[in-house]
């Protein structure tokens, strides 16, 4: 896994995720809701550990790139996007694939389009109830301004 994670941090995916995520002039809460959007969504399209990876070697990209103010709670965002996101559609997580692969062995059949289509609403809700929730930390704790 570790191999591959480079391997697309070394093909360019770490830079191009690393000006995604760059807040750079943002307010506090559209830089993580960006940020733990556009994480949560690749979560669900591939897999929430090597999105993540990815993800961290793209914030680590962004240091090194500026020396700009940035939100302490952005990889927090990140790591909110790829745990939620990861219940978008049952790629996102191999929990989510054995659990579809046991119902369908105990008669029970969740098509891939219905399970997306069901768990599209609350994980939107929990994923910006999350980061907004991180945002509100960030206000309190750091003193950063929305």
């Amino acid at each position: 896994l570790f191999v591959v994670v480079f391997a697309l941090a070394n093909a360019g995916a770490a830079r191009a995720l690393a000006e995604l995520l760059d807040p750079g002039g943002r307010a506090l809460v559209p830089a993580l809701v960006i940020a733990g959007t556009a994480v949560a969504l690749l979560s669900g399209a591939v897999n929430n550990l090597p999105v993540f990876l990815v993800a961290l070697l793209a914030l680590v990209h962004l240091d090194t790139l500026t020396h700009d103010a940035r939100p302490a709670t952005l990889p927090y965002a990140a790591l909110l996007g790829a745990n939620v996101g990861s219940k978008l559609t049952p790629l996102g997580s191999l929990a989510t694939l054995l659990w579809l692969d046991m119902l369908g062995r105990r008669g029970v059949r969740i098509g891939w389009g219905r399970y997306t289509r069901l768990a599209a609403l609350p994980t939107a809700a929990a994923l910006v109830a999350a980061l907004l929730a991180l945002a509100l930390a960030e206000r309190l704790f750091h003193g950063a301004y929305f």
